[in-house]
């Protein structure tokens, strides 16, 4: 079973930004990297419908969330079992 490769942000800017210059195609660039034409397509609508806050990822924000909300229900769960 093969991974799922995780993109930093900066391969996604550098990567829209060469099919972006005049003449080329998302195709022929998706294939030079390794990627599927489709996967620059969701990027480049990601740009373009957030701008500078495009792929922000998960971040600690988001795993210290979900860590007080696992806290949280476990807590719920002892008092029920109490």
């Amino acid at each position: 079973m093969s991974q799922r490769k995780h993109d930093t942000k900066q391969f996604k800017e550098e990567a829209l930004r060469r099919a972006s210059q005049e003449g080329v195609t998302l195709t022929p660039v998706a294939k030079d990297l390794g990627r599927d034409a489709n996967r620059l397509r969701r990027w480049r609508k990601e740009t373009n419908q957030e701008g500078p806050k495009a792929f922000r990822g998960q971040g600690f924000a988001h795993a210290e969330e979900l860590t007080g909300l696992k806290r949280e229900r476990w807590r719920v769960f002892l008092k029920l079992w109490q």
